[in-house]
C-alpha cells in the first residue's frame, strides 16, 4: 500500500482506489485504476453539475456546488462498480486533532473494512493533517469551509457506489459497516442514516438523543430526518444532485429531505456514537433547547431560518 499524500484539486489524476484491511479482502474487491477507467460526464474546469429534475432549492439559500472552491471535481463513471457494493467514507475535518485519530482507529478496526477513506481537510491550524496521514488508507484532500464544500469534494471525489459521509468526532463500534452496509442494501436504500447515541456522556442527553430516535424511526417514511455525524447515500443519487447546499449552516438535514423525495429512505438499527462536547461547552438546558428550536424549524422546512443560530464548526474546547 503507497503512503498517502495530501492531494489538492488539480493533482493528477493517476491513483489506485486503496482498500484498506488485510489479504481476506482481496477476493472480494479489485484495485481500479483510474486513468484507464475514468469518463468525464463534464468538463471538470466548467459549470458543476446541473440541478436535478424535481430538486427545490431551500429559500434563502445558495445554489449550490459553484460556491464551492474545490467542490467541482466531476463526475466519473467506472465501468464494472455497479456489480457489487463498494463503499467510500468521506469525513470533513476542521480542527479535529483530539478527534479524528479515534474514529479512524475504529474504521480500521471495521469487520468490512470500506474501499475507501478520503479525509477533507478545510485548513486546520492543528495537528488534524498530521493525525490523518498516520493511517496509511487514507486519501486526505485540502478543501475549505464551511464543511457542505468539504462533504461535496469528497463525495464528488469518491469511486465507492455507496457513500457515507462522518463527522470526524464520531465513534463506530466493530461491526457497524457490516451491519449498516447489508441492512442497507437488504431494503434497497437509496439514502439512510443510523440511531445517533452519545458516547459515554449524562442521562439528560442520552434521554434527548433516544427521543429524538424515536422520533426519526416514527416519521421516517413521512419526514425523512438524520443528521450529518453518519449519512449514507448511493452515489448515482448524490451526483445526479447538486450536493449539500453551501449557503445553509445544516446543510445535512436539507440533503436529507430533498434527497429522499421520491426515493427510499430508511433509518438503519444500527448505533453510532456521538460526541456531547457542544452540550459540555455551551451547557445541556441551553442546548437541548437550541435543538429543539431546529427541530420545529427543520420540520417546517425552513432551513434558512436555522442560519441565524448560533452554532459553529471547528472551534470547540473538547
Amino acid at each position: 500500500m503507497r503512503e498517502n499524500r495530501r492531494e489538492r484539486p488539480g493533482d493528477a489524476a493517476s491513483r489506485e482506489t486503496e482498500v484498506p484491511g488485510d489479504s481476506s479482502q482481496d477476493e472480494k474487491t479489485e484495485e481500479i485504476s483510474v486513468p484507464d477507467y475514468v469518463v468525464w460526464d463534464f468538463d471538470p474546469a466548467g459549470d458543476p453539475p446541473a440541478e436535478a429534475d424535481g430538486e427545490e432549492e431551500a429559500p434563502g439559500s445558495s445554489t449550490a456546488v459553484a460556491d464551492c472552491r474545490f467542490g467541482r471535481g466531476g463526475k466519473i463513471s467506472i465501468p464494472g462498480a455497479g456489480d457489487m457494493t463498494t463503499l467510500s467514507l468521506i469525513i470533513p475535518t476542521l480542527n479535529e486533532e483530539r478527534h479524528v485519530g479515534d474514529l479512524l482507529s475504529d474504521v480500521a478496526s471495521q469487520t468490512r473494512m470500506p474501499d475507501e477513506v478520503i479525509v477533507v481537510d478545510a485548513g486546520s491550524v492543528d495537528g488534524t493533517a498530521a493525525v490523518a496521514q498516520r493511517f496509511p488508507f487514507v486519501r486526505l484532500l485540502e478543501g475549505e469551509p464551511p464543511v457542505a464544500c468539504g462533504r461535496n469534494f469528497g463525495g464528488r471525489s469518491a469511486s465507492g457506489n455507496v457513500l457515507i459521509f462522518l463527522d470526524a468526532d464520531i465513534r463506530l463500534p466493530a461491526r457497524f459497516l457490516e451491519n449498516f452496509l447489508k441492512e442497507f442494501d437488504r431494503r434497497h436504500l437509496e439514502i439512510a442514516c443510523p440511531l445517533y447515541v452519545p458516547y459515554r456522556s449524562k442521562l439528560a442527553i442520552e434521554g434527548f438523543h433516544a427521543l429524538f430516535n424515536l422520533l426519526t424511526r416514527a416519521f421516517q417514511r413521512t419526514l425523512p430526518s438524520g443528521a450529518g455525524h453518519c449519512v449514507a447515500i448511493r452515489r448515482d443519487v448524490f451526483r445526479g444532485s447538486r450536493g449539500f447546499d453551501p449557503g445553509l449552516k445544516f446543510d445535512d438535514i436539507e440533503l436529507i429531505r430533498r434527497l429522499s423525495k421520491g426515493r427510499r429512505f430508511g433509518i438503519v438499527e444500527e448505533r453510532v456514537f456521538v460526541s456531547d462536547r457542544r452540550y459540555r461547552e455551551q451547557g445541556t438546558p441551553r442546548m437541548i433547547l437550541r435543538y429543539a428550536l431546529m427541530a420545529l424549524i427543520f420540520a417546517l422546512g425552513k432551513f434558512a431560518w436555522a442560519n441565524r443560530i448560533k452554532y459553529e464548526f471547528g472551534d470547540h474546547e473538547h
